[in-house]
């Protein structure tokens, strides 16, 4: 008997979802709490997991993907449940990288075809197949790509939209890493995440990039060596460092690097980026 998890904060919505399940005859628990719900995941996955945007911050989600990606969660669908009041904020991104797919209508013809599709007895399995044709307005339901270091995904192509710059972040800490290049996603940056930093020097050299933001202590080479390289190489591209160390034990960098302190103050961070974008669009021609 399929096992369904309903972790949705609208208390409408997560009765409407659990009636349609139950009359499917599966075994449904239904949450409003992203704490109780990981308990539960942890304690026995489920098949099929409807997740609200309101519960998907990232102290929920982050551990969802490491778990996926550990392969704790063989099998699960996670289904992402959209009703158009919820704001999934900074974190719809990482949200929408995690989930299988998404349903807008939470009538019970509409949820059932979720959890068929989910399981794989409808004919849009989304184990085997690719995005369904266009559904009804109602609802949707299609795969989403997933990703071992996720880059948020691109955004719609707006031919009257100047590019976006680029920031490449680095840092080896999965849940720092999402945090700021969210954040930074939200604040008009394309963002391109890396674990260390000789993949961020790959990339560099392959697609340069307006601005670098690094931590120092990395697995291989050091963030204060990866912008120096950047430095030499690139001397239009803006670096900064990120770091926990004390202040005593900080390599020394030119002047024009400037490094940040962990805990990290965000909104400097976010200021840093936008004299560099400010100072870029005024020197445009």
């Amino acid at each position: 008997m399929p096992y369904v998890v309903v972790a949705v904060s609208n208390g409408a919505v997560r009765s409407s979802i659990a009636v349609a399940a139950r009359t499917m005859g599966h075994q449904v628990l239904a949450v409003a709490d992203a704490g109780e719900l990981l308990a539960m995941v942890k304690d026995r996955p489920p098949d099929v997991l409807f997740l609200d945007p309101t519960l998907a911050r990232l102290e929920t989600v982050e551990p969802l993907r490491v778990m996926r990606l550990e392969n704790r969660l063989v099998g699960v669908r996670i289904v992402l449940v959209d009703d158009r009041r919820s704001d999934g904020g900074a974190w719809s991104p990482l949200v929408r990288q995690l989930v299988d797919g998404v349903i807008e209508s939470f009538r019970g013809p509409e949820v059932i075809k979720a959890i068929d599709a989910a399981i794989g007895l409808g004919k849009h399995n989304l184990a085997t197949a690719g995005p369904p044709p266009p559904p009804p307005p109602a609802s949707r339901l299609a795969g989403t790509p997933r990703f071992s270091a996720p880059p948020p995904p691109p955004a719609p192509a707006d031919a009257g939209a100047p590019a976006r710059p680029t920031v490449v972040l680095v840092e080896d800490l999965p849940q720092l890493r999402a945090l700021l290049g969210i954040r930074l996603e939200s604040e008009g940056w394309s963002v391109q995440w890396f674990d260390t930093a000789e993949a961020a020097l790959k990339h560099v050299e392959a697609h340069g990039g307006e601005a670098v933001l690094s931590d120092i202590n990395l697995p291989g080479m050091s963030g204060d060596q990866f912008v120096g390289l950047v430095r030499k190489r690139f001397p239009g591209v803006w670096c900064f460092l990120m770091t926990a160390l004390p202040r005593d034990r900080w390599p020394r960098v030119p002047p024009s690097i400037r490094i940040f302190a962990k805990p990290l103050d965000l909104a400097a961070v976010v200021q840093a980026l936008k004299e560099v974008r400010d100072f870029r669009a005024s020197r445009a021609p």
